[in-house]
């Protein structure tokens, strides 16, 4: 049944076995693809993949994520507490956008292809928040682990607007704190 494949692949995962976890994770999206525990084994599977720096299967998984959450009704996510709550396949397309992000990002591609997937977000919900301030961030400095601003100055101008228009709406929050400290660390 696709509830015992699911808690088979989680009992698995949090044996260490990711390998054979993802691979029971696929097997109930292939046997049970309509089923809405399909739609979180992908988001666990690629979870898991992503983890163990696997990103070409984690890419394949959240792909499947967003190709299929989007007519989903009920689905539901596994919290790291252990509890599953009901979401809808709006929200768990947005997981699968923002990791499928993460993954072009780690994997050294063009930072325009990430900011496409960030731009599906809904900046309301999920990782909408998360994912304007990336959107300024990456514009602004290009290459994720060094913060040597953009030459391209009309970049640079609309990075640092967006930044500030974040600063002003979303100020008291996490990443409004980070646009902070960009927009001190740009000199604006």
């Amino acid at each position: 049944s696709p509830k015992a494949l699911f808690l088979k692949g989680d009992l698995l995962a949090r044996q260490g076995g990711d390998q054979e976890s993802i691979r029971v994770f696929s097997a109930l999206m292939e046997q049970y693809p309509e089923h809405p525990l399909a739609l979180e084994a992908a988001l666990s599977g690629a979870r898991l993949a992503y983890s163990i720096r696997d990103f070409a299967r984690a890419r394949e998984l959240a792909q499947w994520l967003v190709e299929h959450a989007d007519g989903a009704t009920q689905a539901q996510i596994l919290g790291d507490d252990g509890v599953h709550r009901k979401s809808s396949g709006k929200t768990l397309r947005d997981y699968g956008l923002w990791m499928l992000a993460w993954i072009t990002i780690r994997l050294g591609e063009p930072t325009q292809s990430a900011d496409s997937l960030l731009a599906q977000l809904d900046p309301d919900v999920a990782f909408g928040e998360a994912a304007l301030y990336w959107r300024a961030r990456l514009l602004l400095y290009p290459k994720l682990h060094v913060l040597v601003p953009t030459q391209n100055l009309e970049q640079k101008r609309l990075a640092l607007e967006e930044l500030a228009a974040f600063v002003t709406e979303r100020p008291a929050g996490y990443y409004g704190h980070l646009a902070r400290l960009l927009l001190v660390h740009a000199g604006a």
